[in-house]
C-alpha cells in the first residue's frame, strides 16, 4: 500500500513533481513563482480540563497521534468555543511546530507577491517570521516559544477568522509578557539575541489582534528600538540580526512619524551600515529618506513654545529640510523607475473596481507596492509641511522655490494650491493602491503595511474639507471595509494618533 506522504505540497502532488517539503514554501513552488499551498496540517487544540470520551472519533484521533478530545481541522470548519473553553487554567496544549507554520502561512506574504524575484533578500519586512522554525529548535526558549504561542493564538482569537474565544489570546499574550520581562531583567547585555528579538517581534504583533491599548503596543515598539539603539549597526549587517532589523525598521520609522519624534534610524550610520554588506531594497530605500521625517516634526512642533523672531528662525530650516527629503525623494524615484524595464504600476481595466466602483492601481509585486505607497506618503508630509510653514509666512515661500519650480511672477496662493493639488493626487494614488494590498496572498502583512499610507492620505481629505469631502469618505469606506475583513487594529493607529499638530 502507497502511503500518502504529508510533506509534499499540493501544488507538487497535483503536477507530479518532487518536492523537498521546505516551509513556509518548497523551492518548486519558490523558484517556478507559483503559489505554494503549504502541507496538511490537522489542527487539534486540547482543552487541559475537558472529560476525554472514547469512541469512534477517538480512537481514530488516537492512531493518529493526537488527542482523544479533537477538534475539526481548519479546512474543514470553524473552531468550536465548546472545546477552547475561557475557564482554561492555561493556553490551548497545541504543538509549537504547528503554531510557527500557522504564524508564518498567517504573516509572510506568499511567493506570488514577489513578481520577478528569483534570489533571495530579506525584500519583504515579514520575511522576518521565516526563521521562527530554526530559532524555536527543541523548544528550549521559554521565552520564544511564549511569544510564539501568543502571536499564534492572538491571530486565532482576534484575527479575521476568530477561531478561539478572545480570552485564550489573551491569556497566552498575558504569558507571554511575564516571561519578556523576567527575560529582560535578567539580561546583562542589552543587545538584543536574535531569541529575544524574535519574542518581542511577535509580542508586538499579538498586540494589534487583540483589546490591548496601543499605549503598550508602543511603548514595547519604543523599548525594542531603545535596545536595538544601544546595539551597533554593525550586529545587523547580515544573517538573522539582519532579517530581524528590517522586519523592525519600518515599524519604527512609522511610529517616529505619526508620533512625530527624532529617530536614532536617522543617523547616518544607522542608515548605511546595516545595509553595508546586504543591499536594501527598495522600501528600504525609501524607509532611509523617510526615517529624516519624523525630526523636521519635532523641530516643527517646538515653535509653539518659542518667540515670534526665533520662530522665524527654525521655519527658515524646517523648510529647507522638508525640502531637503522631497529632493531626496525625488531622486530615489528617478533611481527606482530606471531601475527596471517594467512599469513600477499601472491602472486596472473598467472591470475591475474597488467595492466602492473607485479605479484601482496595480503592481509588479509587493515590494514595488509597499516601497511607491509609503514615497507617495512621505511626499505629501513633506508637501504638507512646507504649505503649513509658507502659510504662516509668505515670505519664505521663495526658499523652497527650486523645489516647486514657481515662476516669479506665481503668488503664494498659487504655490499653495500647486501642491495642495500634488497631495490630493498622490493620497488618490494611495487609495487606489489598497486593493492591491489588500490581496488574500498578502496575509497580514498587507493589513500592517497601509497604516501610515493611508493615515496620510486620510489627513490630506480632512485638511481639503468640501473641495475633497468625496474623498474623505472614500478613505472611510476603505476603512468600514479593512475592518470588515477583521483587521481591526487599522482604525485604531488614525484614532491614538490625532489631526497632525503645527505649533506655529
Amino acid at each position: 500500500m502507497k502511503v500518502k506522504k504529508r510533506t509534499i505540497c499540493q501544488t507538487c502532488r497535483r503536477k507530479k513533481i518532487s518536492c523537498d517539503g521546505k516551509k513556509p514554501s518548497c523551492s518548486q513552488c519558490l523558484f517556478r513563482d507559483l503559489g505554494c499551498p503549504g502541507y496538511e496540517v490537522d489542527w487539534t487544540f486540547v482543552s487541559q480540563n475537558s472529560t476525554i470520551t472514547r469512541g469512534r472519533d477517538g480512537r481514530k484521533a488516537d492512531r493518529a497521534g493526537q488527542s482523544r478530545h479533537a477538534i475539526p481541522s481548519r479546512s474543514n470548519s470553524e473552531l468550536t468555543t465548546e472545546a477552547c473553553s475561557p475557564t482554561l487554567q492555561r493556553p490551548l496544549a497545541v504543538p509549537l511546530s504547528q503554531l510557527v507554520t500557522l504564524i508564518v502561512r498567517s504573516y509572510a506574504p506568499g511567493p506570488g507577491t514577489l513578481g520577478r524575484i528569483n534570489t533571495y533578500q530579506p525584500r519583504v519586512c515579514g520575511a522576518w517570521v521565516e526563521v521562527l522554525p530554526d530559532l524555536i529548535g527543541n523548544g528550549t526558549d521559554k521565552t520564544l516559544c511564549s511569544a510564539v504561542r501568543a502571536f499564534a493564538l492572538s491571530i486565532l482569537s482576534g484575527g479575521p477568522e476568530s477561531k478561539a474565544p478572545v480570552s485564550t489570546g489573551l491569556k497566552a499574550y498575558s504569558l507571554a509578557l511575564c516571561s519578556l520581562s523576567n527575560c529582560l531583567s535578567s539580561v546583562r547585555d542589552l543587545s538584543l539575541s536574535n531569541q529575544v528579538a524574535a519574542a518581542v517581534m511577535c509580542v508586538l504583533l499579538a498586540e494589534l489582534f487583540l483589546p490591548t491599548t496601543m499605549g503598550s503596543w508602543n511603548a514595547h515598539l519604543q523599548g525594542f528600538g531603545r535596545i536595538m539603539e544601544l546595539s551597533r549597526p554593525e550586529t545587523y549587517t547580515s544573517g538573522v540580526t539582519h532579517r530581524f532589523f528590517v522586519g523592525a525598521r519600518p515599524a519604527l520609522i512609522v511610529l517616529a512619524v505619526l508620533s512625530r519624534k527624532a529617530s536614532f534610524l536617522a543617523t547616518r550610520k544607522w542608515r548605511d551600515i546595516p545595509f553595508s554588506k546586504i543591499a536594501p531594497s527598495a522600501l528600504q530605500s525609501v524607509m532611509s529618506e523617510g526615517a529624516l521625517i519624523p525630526g523636521i516634526l519635532e523641530r516643527l512642533d517646538s515653535t509653539a513654545r518659542l518667540s515670534r523672531g526665533s520662530v522665524l528662525r527654525i521655519a527658515e530650516e524646517v523648510l529647507r529640510a522638508f525640502s531637503d527629503v522631497v529632493d531626496r525623494l525625488d531622486r530615489w524615484e528617478r533611481a527606482f523607475q530606471s531601475s527596471t524595464l517594467y512599469p513600477s504600476f499601472w491602472p486596472m481595466p473598467a472591470s475591475h473596481r474597488d467595492s466602492n466602483g473607485r479605479p484601482c492601481i496595480w503592481f509588479p509585486d509587493v515590494t514595488a507596492a509597499n516601497a511607491l505607497t509609503h514615497f507617495w506618503a512621505f511626499r505629501v508630509i513633506c508637501l504638507s509641511g512646507i504649505s503649513k510653514v509658507t502659510a504662516s509666512y509668505p515670505e519664505l515661500e521663495f526658499k523652497c522655490q527650486p523645489l516647486n519650480s514657481l515662476r516669479d511672477s506665481e503668488s503664494t496662493e498659487t504655490s499653495q494650491n500647486t501642491r495642495f493639488l500634488e497631495t490630493v493626487r498622490l493620497s488618490i494614488r494611495i487609495c487606489q493602491s489598497i486593493d492591491y494590498l489588500l490581496q488574500d496572498e498578502m496575509k497580514l502583512f498587507g493589513p500592517t503595511s497601509v497604516i501610515l499610507p493611508l493615515r496620510t492620505a486620510y489627513d490630506t481629505f480632512e485638511a481639503g474639507g468640501s473641495r475633497t469631502e468625496q474623498e474623505r469618505v472614500w478613505c472611510k469606506d476603505i476603512l468600514a471595509g479593512i475592518i470588515a475583513k477583521g483587521y481591526r487594529f487599522v482604525p485604531v493607529f488614525f484614532e491614538a494618533f490625532g489631526a497632525s499638530r503645527v505649533g506655529m
